[in-house]
C-alpha cells in the first residue's frame, strides 16, 4: 500500500496492473492486440474531441512529472478543474461496467472493454490519484475480492475453519 502514496508510482502500478490481468485473460492474443490498438484510438480521439470543446478540458495536469504522466495527459482527458459530478459518475460507471463484463462473452466483452479501460484510465488519473488515501483501500478491497475470487477454498486450500 505504500506504493500508492505517491501518484506516479500508483500510475506505474495500475497501468502494469491492467497489462497483467488483460495478458492473463485474454486469448488468443490477436484479440488483445485489437483492444489495445481500439483503447489508444479511442482514447486520443475523445482527447482530441474534448480539446476542440474546451481547452480547459484537456489542460489539467496528470499527477507526477515523468514520461508516462506526460503520454497518459495526452491521452486522458484531464480537465483543469474536474466538475463536482465527475467524480461520482465516473466511478458509479465504471463499476457498472465492470458489472456488464461479467456478463458478456468473446467479440462483445472485446468491444465493450474499450470504452471500459479507457473509463478505468480515466477514473484513476482524475479520482484515485488524485486522493490517494481513499485509493489505497478502494485497492486493497479490490486485491482481497480478487483474491477470494481466484481461490474460494482459501490461500491455504483448507475449505473449513476450526476454533481450537
Amino acid at each position: 500500500l505504500e506504493v500508492l502514496r505517491e501518484p506516479e508510482d500508483s500510475r506505474y502500478v495500475f497501468y502494469a496492473l491492467v497489462v497483467v490481468m488483460l495478458l492473463a485473460t485474454i486469448r488468443p492474443w490477436s484479440r488483445l492486440l485489437v483492444l489495445l490498438v481500439a483503447t489508444a484510438a479511442l482514447g486520443f480521439a475523445a482527447h482530441e474531441v474534448a480539446g476542440a470543446i474546451s481547452d480547459r478540458a484537456v489542460d489539467g495536469v496528470a499527477n507526477g512529472g515523468s514520461r508516462l504522466a506526460d503520454w497518459v495527459a495526452n491521452w486522458v482527458i484531464v480537465p483543469v478543474e474536474p466538475a463536482s459530478w465527475i467524480t461520482p459518475v465516473s466511478y458509479i460507471s465504471l463499476i457498472v461496467l465492470l458489472l456488464v463484463l461479467t456478463l458478456l462473452d468473446g467479440w462483445w466483452r472485446i468491444a465493450l472493454l474499450v470504452p471500459t479501460l479507457y473509463l478505468a484510465a480515466f477514473v484513476w488519473e482524475n479520482v484515485m490519484a488524485a486522493k490517494p488515501e481513499p485509493t489505497r483501500y478502494i485497492v486493497l478491497g479490490a486485491i482481497l475480492v480478487a483474491t477470494m475470487v481466484a481461490r474460494p477454498s482459501g490461500i491455504l486450500g483448507e475449505r473449513r475453519v476450526e476454533i481450537v
